[in-house]
């Protein structure tokens, strides 16, 4: 629960803002949009009088501090899905208002959204045009690094990190693209308000993803965004400490997750930034001939996503094979918070053979009983061909999962061997 009465929804472009945008405005009975398309965050704040809500596009003033009457909260995505949103988008617009003949619409005065209709992604890419860079550029991080700073793109790598966490530090709630309705749950419950169902998003159907752009362009967005790849990864791992989330064994049920995030002194000027664990980036690689879509961590005894040190936890593993594979491996390690590899087995070492006969997706759940003291930790997964993954690797998800460990007890590494496989097709 909050004791503020009003919400500020600091909303970053094709983050599924306009989505939570109507879902705020059910939940709290009014209008809630910003006027113009990019707003300073002062002067939104000045004419919010009467209002309970306020949502949109802002940008800040260095140094500037948040409304203490407000509570604010704001949604991260993985920076090569928001790019590929935004250019395609943006491509559409462009070829909508031509087609119409709308040449006086001030969307075709906007350089990202010619550029999107001249230039092939690639070309949009290699541009030497700074106007067309910073689009794709860790923009996430440096939106919410001017507040506290002249210029974020002075910084280096590692204080554009530390200045974007810094001021993230003063929302009330950060959640990710991949959250979204938890999101919502989390607040409904602070504000004390009915739930409500998320909207379904709209999504333009000329769009592309990941599958459908070439390695180039996956590479290039990878280097240009190391920053934000590491402020989504920071903001799934706050949300999941800090935030609702949705229990697998009751999904009506909303969880408070117990635990914290570090939590240094915050910086007193506008570069003087505390260094600070930042969780793992989730990265993927392997042919994908068998796949992992879809990995949950599930609790047996807490009824959340906080285990008990020494309770028998589950991670479920839904996969799906394109190929036969007589010799499957399935591979766990668990990294503490700072990224120290704490415990790490695969099915070929404890005897256990998964033969995958048919074609399909399948189901290999992983019981185990972690004896980790308090804190919080990720697992990577992996599915690879006979001992190791050298032998072919078809599937490798790091930090697949984070989870929060509690009740610290004296733990030794032999006591970490208690793990159990099954698999089944589905």
């Amino acid at each position: 629960m909050t004791n503020k009465e009003q919400l500020f929804f600091d909303h970053i472009p094709k983050t599924a803002g306009v989505s939570v945008t109507n879902a705020l405005e059910t939940i709290f009975g009014e209008t809630a949009r910003l006027t113009y398309a990019s707003n300073q965050h002062s002067m939104a704040v000045s004419h919010s009088i009467g209002r309970r809500l306020v949502a949109g596009h802002v940008w800040f003033q260095p140094n500037e501090k948040l409304a203490e009457k407000f509570y604010y909260c704001t949604l991260l995505r993985d920076p090569v899905d928001r790019f590929l949103s935004q250019y395609y988008f943006n491509k559409s617009v462009a070829s909508k208002l031509l087609a119409e003949d709308s040449l006086n619409d001030p969307h075709l005065r906007d350089p990202q959204v010619l550029a999107s209709h001249h230039l092939s992604i690639e070309e949009y890419l290699n541009s030497s045009a700074h106007n067309l860079i910073i689009t794709y550029t860790d923009i996430q991080a440096a939106h919410f690094a001017q507040r506290k700073c002249n210029n974020p793109w002075d910084l280096s790598k590692n204080d554009l990190l530390d200045a974007a966490i810094s001021s993230l530090d003063d929302y009330d709630l950060i959640g990710t693209f991949d959250q979204l309705q938890a999101f919502i749950d989390r607040i409904c419950v602070d504000f004390n308000r009915p739930n409500v169902e998320l909207p379904k998003l709209n999504v333009n159907q000329n769009r592309k993803n990941k599958n459908d752009v070439s390695s180039a362009v996956i590479k290039k967005l990878h280097e240009s965004n190391t920053v934000d790849l590491q402020l989504v990864s920071y903001a799934q791992q706050r949300f999941m400490l800090k935030g609702a989330l949705v229990s697998a064994t009751a999904p009506d049920k909303i969880i408070q997750i117990e635990g914290a995030l570090p939590n240094p002194e915050k910086s007193r000027g506008a570069t003087a930034f505390k260094e600070r664990a930042i969780p793992p980036v989730t990265s993927s690689f392997g042919s994908k001939e068998i796949e992992i879509i879809q990995v949950e961590c599930i609790p047996h005894s807490t009824g959340n996503t906080a285990i008990q040190t020494g309770d028998e936890s589950t991670i479920n593993l839904i996969c799906e094979a394109h190929i036969l594979e007589p010799d499957l491996t399935v591979g766990i390690a668990v990294h503490d918070y700072l990224g120290n590899l704490i415990y790490g087995t695969n099915s070929s070492l404890l005897g256990i053979k998964i033969n995958i006969f048919k074609i399909g997706k399948f189901r290999i759940t992983l019981k185990y009983r972690p004896f980790l003291g308090n804190g919080q930790y990720s697992a990577t997964v992996a599915l690879h061909k006979g001992v190791s993954h050298q032998e072919g690797c078809y599937h490798w998800i790091n930090n697949a999962v984070f989870f929060n460990v509690i009740k610290e007890i004296e733990t030794s590494p032999e006591q970490n061997q208690s793990l159990d496989i099954h698999y089944s097709f589905t």
